[in-house]
Protein backbone atom coordinates (compact mmCIF):
# COMPACT_ATOMS: atom_id res chain seq x y z
CA UNK A 1 0.00 0.00 0.00
CA UNK A 2 0.86 3.83 -0.92
CA UNK A 3 0.25 5.09 2.56
CA UNK A 4 -2.00 4.46 5.95
CA UNK A 5 -4.13 7.73 7.61
CA UNK A 6 -3.67 6.82 11.24
CA UNK A 7 -6.40 9.06 12.87
CA UNK A 8 -5.72 7.89 16.25
CA UNK A 9 -9.24 8.82 18.32
CA UNK A 10 -10.30 12.00 16.84
CA UNK A 11 -13.72 12.32 18.02
CA UNK A 12 -16.88 13.46 16.89
CA UNK A 13 -15.92 15.40 13.74
CA UNK A 14 -13.46 12.88 12.77
CA UNK A 15 -14.48 11.36 9.86
CA UNK A 16 -15.02 14.43 7.93
CA UNK A 17 -11.49 15.00 9.14
CA UNK A 18 -10.24 12.48 7.60
CA UNK A 19 -12.30 12.43 4.60
CA UNK A 20 -10.74 15.96 3.90
CA UNK A 21 -7.55 14.41 3.85
CA UNK A 22 -8.04 11.95 1.60
CA UNK A 23 -9.44 14.10 -1.13
CA UNK A 24 -6.95 16.64 -0.78
CA UNK A 25 -9.04 19.33 1.14
CA UNK A 26 -6.01 20.17 3.13
CA UNK A 27 -2.27 18.22 3.67
CA UNK A 28 -1.34 15.92 6.47
CA UNK A 29 1.28 16.74 8.77
CA UNK A 30 1.75 14.25 11.72
CA UNK A 31 4.57 12.47 12.79
CA UNK A 32 4.54 9.28 14.85
CA UNK A 33 5.23 10.12 18.76
CA UNK A 34 5.97 6.40 19.23
CA UNK A 35 8.11 3.55 17.57
CA UNK A 36 6.43 1.10 15.18
CA UNK A 37 8.19 -2.50 15.62
CA UNK A 38 8.19 -5.11 12.91
CA UNK A 39 7.25 -7.82 16.12
CA UNK A 40 7.68 -8.06 19.69
CA UNK A 41 9.70 -11.35 18.84
CA UNK A 42 13.56 -9.09 19.28
CA UNK A 43 12.18 -6.80 22.31
CA UNK A 44 13.76 -7.44 25.48
CA UNK A 45 11.41 -9.06 28.27
CA UNK A 46 8.79 -7.30 30.21
CA UNK A 47 10.76 -7.89 33.55
CA UNK A 48 13.89 -6.74 32.18
CA UNK A 49 14.53 -2.66 32.82
CA UNK A 50 17.31 -1.40 31.14
CA UNK A 51 16.80 0.95 28.08
CA UNK A 52 18.48 -1.06 26.04
CA UNK A 53 16.88 -1.75 22.54
CA UNK A 54 13.34 0.11 23.91
CA UNK A 55 12.36 3.77 22.11
CA UNK A 56 14.16 5.24 19.05
CA UNK A 57 17.05 6.71 21.34
CA UNK A 58 18.13 3.01 22.13
CA UNK A 59 17.49 1.01 19.32
CA UNK A 60 17.91 0.98 15.26
CA UNK A 61 16.70 -2.43 14.82
CA UNK A 62 13.23 -4.51 14.10
CA UNK A 63 11.93 -1.20 13.69
CA UNK A 64 8.54 -0.85 10.73
CA UNK A 65 7.54 3.15 11.46
CA UNK A 66 10.30 4.78 13.25
CA UNK A 67 9.66 7.92 15.93
CA UNK A 68 9.20 11.37 13.88
CA UNK A 69 7.96 9.55 10.42
CA UNK A 70 5.10 10.89 8.83
CA UNK A 71 4.01 11.72 5.10
CA UNK A 72 2.05 14.63 3.43
CA UNK A 73 0.90 15.84 -0.47
CA UNK A 74 3.83 17.95 -0.52
CA UNK A 75 7.63 17.43 -1.63
CA UNK A 76 10.18 19.45 0.82
CA UNK A 77 14.24 19.57 0.98
CA UNK A 78 16.30 20.68 3.16
CA UNK A 79 19.71 21.97 2.64
CA UNK A 80 22.04 25.09 4.40
CA UNK A 81 22.38 23.52 7.85
CA UNK A 82 24.61 25.95 9.73
CA UNK A 83 25.30 26.79 13.56
CA UNK A 84 26.23 30.15 15.17
CA UNK A 85 29.43 28.43 16.35
CA UNK A 86 31.42 25.36 15.46
CA UNK A 87 32.53 25.19 18.58
CA UNK A 88 31.32 26.54 22.05
CA UNK A 89 31.41 25.73 26.22
CA UNK A 90 29.19 23.28 27.15
CA UNK A 91 27.74 26.18 29.12
CA UNK A 92 26.47 28.22 26.06
CA UNK A 93 23.62 27.32 23.47
CA UNK A 94 24.00 26.70 20.39
CA UNK A 95 21.56 28.20 17.58
CA UNK A 96 21.47 26.58 14.48
CA UNK A 97 19.94 27.35 11.51
CA UNK A 98 18.23 25.14 8.07
CA UNK A 99 16.30 26.25 4.78
CA UNK A 100 13.01 24.44 4.10
CA UNK A 101 11.48 24.46 0.53
CA UNK A 102 8.26 23.04 -0.56
CA UNK A 103 8.96 22.04 -4.03
CA UNK A 104 5.22 20.68 -4.83
CA UNK A 105 2.17 22.20 -5.78
CA UNK A 106 0.52 22.06 -2.37
CA UNK A 107 0.21 24.35 0.88
CA UNK A 108 2.09 21.95 3.72
CA UNK A 109 3.07 22.04 7.48
CA UNK A 110 6.31 20.94 7.72
CA UNK A 111 7.25 19.40 11.14
CA UNK A 112 11.24 20.25 11.37
CA UNK A 113 13.13 18.08 13.15
CA UNK A 114 15.69 18.73 15.44
CA UNK A 115 18.39 15.75 16.66
CA UNK A 116 21.66 15.92 18.49
CA UNK A 117 24.43 12.77 19.28
CA UNK A 118 27.18 12.53 20.93
CA UNK A 119 29.87 10.84 18.62
CA UNK A 120 31.99 9.23 21.23
CA UNK A 121 29.16 8.28 23.61
CA UNK A 122 29.58 6.00 26.36
CA UNK A 123 27.91 2.60 26.41
CA UNK A 124 24.93 4.02 28.66
CA UNK A 125 24.15 7.46 26.63
CA UNK A 126 21.25 7.10 24.40
CA UNK A 127 21.51 7.52 20.26
CA UNK A 128 20.06 10.17 18.54
CA UNK A 129 17.33 12.41 20.67
CA UNK A 130 15.09 14.88 19.65
CA UNK A 131 16.18 18.05 21.02
CA UNK A 132 13.78 20.48 19.04
CA UNK A 133 10.11 20.88 16.82
CA UNK A 134 9.13 24.04 14.77
CA UNK A 135 6.02 23.76 12.77
CA UNK A 136 6.50 25.94 9.32
CA UNK A 137 3.82 26.66 6.84
CA UNK A 138 4.87 26.59 3.65
CA UNK A 139 2.65 27.70 0.49
CA UNK A 140 3.83 25.99 -3.15
CA UNK A 141 7.51 26.47 -3.70
CA UNK A 142 8.39 29.11 -1.09
CA UNK A 143 11.53 29.01 1.16
CA UNK A 144 11.78 29.67 4.73
CA UNK A 145 14.90 29.63 7.02
CA UNK A 146 13.89 28.21 10.45
CA UNK A 147 16.25 29.21 13.48
CA UNK A 148 16.15 26.53 16.71
CA UNK A 149 17.96 26.63 19.90
CA UNK A 150 19.96 23.97 21.78
CA UNK A 151 20.61 24.96 25.41
CA UNK A 152 23.23 23.18 27.54
CA UNK A 153 20.80 21.02 28.88
CA UNK A 154 20.27 19.75 25.03
CA UNK A 155 23.64 18.61 25.35
CA UNK A 156 23.30 16.80 28.97
CA UNK A 157 22.93 13.00 29.66
CA UNK A 158 21.94 11.18 32.98
CA UNK A 159 24.94 8.99 34.14
CA UNK A 160 25.01 6.15 36.08
CA UNK A 161 25.11 7.65 39.48
CA UNK A 162 21.82 9.32 38.23
CA UNK A 163 23.52 13.15 37.93
CA UNK A 164 22.64 15.67 35.53
CA UNK A 165 25.42 16.70 33.53
CA UNK A 166 26.43 18.33 30.19
CA UNK A 167 29.60 16.70 28.48
CA UNK A 168 32.07 17.80 26.51
CA UNK A 169 32.91 16.74 23.12
CA UNK A 170 31.87 15.84 19.22
CA UNK A 171 28.12 16.15 18.35
CA UNK A 172 26.33 15.99 15.23
CA UNK A 173 23.24 17.25 14.76
CA UNK A 174 20.44 16.43 12.01
CA UNK A 175 17.71 18.17 10.91
CA UNK A 176 14.86 17.37 8.74
CA UNK A 177 11.84 16.05 8.31
CA UNK A 178 12.30 12.56 10.11
CA UNK A 179 15.17 11.30 12.25
CA UNK A 180 18.13 10.71 10.85
CA UNK A 181 17.66 6.91 10.70
CA UNK A 182 18.33 4.29 8.18
CA UNK A 183 14.21 3.05 7.90
CA UNK A 184 13.55 6.79 7.92
CA UNK A 185 15.49 7.00 4.80
CA UNK A 186 14.66 4.03 3.42
CA UNK A 187 11.05 4.79 3.62
CA UNK A 188 11.14 8.55 2.34
CA UNK A 189 14.45 8.26 0.24
CA UNK A 190 15.83 11.40 1.97
CA UNK A 191 18.26 12.13 4.27
CA UNK A 192 18.60 13.96 6.94
CA UNK A 193 21.23 17.66 7.09
CA UNK A 194 24.08 17.07 9.41
CA UNK A 195 26.91 18.62 10.47
CA UNK A 196 29.37 18.41 13.54
CA UNK A 197 30.21 20.76 16.26
CA UNK A 198 32.15 20.74 19.12
CA UNK A 199 31.59 21.15 22.73
CA UNK A 200 34.75 22.15 24.89
CA UNK A 201 34.94 22.50 28.86
CA UNK A 202 34.85 19.75 31.80
CA UNK A 203 31.83 18.18 32.14
CA UNK A 204 29.49 20.05 34.22
CA UNK A 205 26.33 19.69 36.34
CA UNK A 206 22.72 21.13 35.01
CA UNK A 207 19.19 20.98 36.57
CA UNK A 208 17.18 18.36 35.08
Amino acid sequence: MDAIIDSWYPGARGGKAVAEAIFGEYSPSGKLPVTFYQGTENLPEFTDYSMAHRTYRYTNENVLYPFGYGLHYGETNYDGLSVDKAESDVNEPVEVFVNVTNDSRYTVNEIVQLYIRHVDAAEYEPGYQLKGIEVVKLEPHETKKVKLTLSPRDFAVIEEDGSCVAVPGIYEISAGGQQPDDRSTKLTGKRTERIEIARCGEKTGVDY
